[in-house]
């Protein structure tokens, strides 16, 4: 089914469609109005290739507390306290230093919230099922895995692993398999919510989404229409991707 929201004018503060508030075996597609700065198709897409000089693991972000999750020197950072958890996944360049502003965002709205520094292309990640506990263990009692591109791939194929299970997955841009990690291998095994959100213009990724969107048990799509922007520059460039996440993040961990 596929629902269109009305669009604001242009520069208005936009209102999200609604976010992920009942359990459906129905796969919807929602298109979202899309803010007008995008980027040109595949500008933010990744390359394979030799990783980018890392940041310190931290990424000078204030208040940030750096982590040893896997026993082999820091890996992560975090911000914020609080019962709900959020594991935020990077894309492929070993930018996870990206999600700071995400990351401030929802260390302010009440979120415990861990950035691990992945190195790309290396599956499995033991980082992430270790962030969720971490999280468990610091005392969240509900945890979301949020990925953009590469990351949204590792979050849906990790999440059958992790136990006990995830509230939420969301993946941002992501494809459907990803240098040995495959999501739509995975999809169809998790009963738990999945948010896919990506661009119209964003190379081939709709079509990807569509595919395990129709694999999944309880799963939404959200498409922004004229947008290109990628992964984690789709939340910056456009509020209401951003809001869609959070809305879903409130409804599932907080019960808002």
């Amino acid at each position: 089914m596929l629902t269109l929201a009305a669009c604001s004018s242009g520069g208005d503060e936009q209102e999200a469609s609604s976010p992920l508030t009942t359990a459906s075996s129905t796969p919807t597609t929602t298109v979202t109005p899309a803010d007008e700065t995008t980027t040109t198709a595949g500008e933010s897409q990744e390359t394979s290739g030799t990783e980018s000089e890392q940041p310190a693991v931290a990424c000078d972000a204030e208040g940030a507390r750096a982590l040893d999750l896997v026993g082999d020197g820091d890996d992560a950072f975090q911000l914020g306290e609080g019962s709900a958890g959020v594991v935020l996944l990077h894309q492929n360049d070993g930018r996870h230093c990206n999600w700071v502003t995400f990351a401030e965002t929802l260390a302010d709205a009440g979120y415990a919230v861990v950035v691990p520094a992945m190195r790309s292309g290396d599956w499995p990640q033991p980082v992430i099922p270790a962030a969720v506990a971490h999280l468990r263990q610091e005392g969240a009692e509900h945890v979301a895995l949020v990925g953009a591109s590469m990351g949204g791939t590792y979050a849906i194929a990790a999440a059958p692993e992790v136990d006990p299970p995830v509230d939420l997955v969301v993946a941002i841009s992501a494809p459907d398999f990803y240098q040995g990690s495959s999501a739509r291998d995975a999809i169809g095994e998790l009963e738990l919510p999945v948010l896919f959100l990506v661009a119209e213009h964003d190379t081939g990724l709709v079509p990807e989404a569509e595919s395990m969107l129709a694999q999944a048990q309880d799963g939404e799509l959200f498409v922004q229409p004229g947008a290109a922007a990628h992964g984690i520059r789709l939340l910056d460039t456009d509020p209401a991707s951003a809001q869609l996440v959070l809305d879903a993040l409130a409804t599932h961990l907080q019960g808002q």
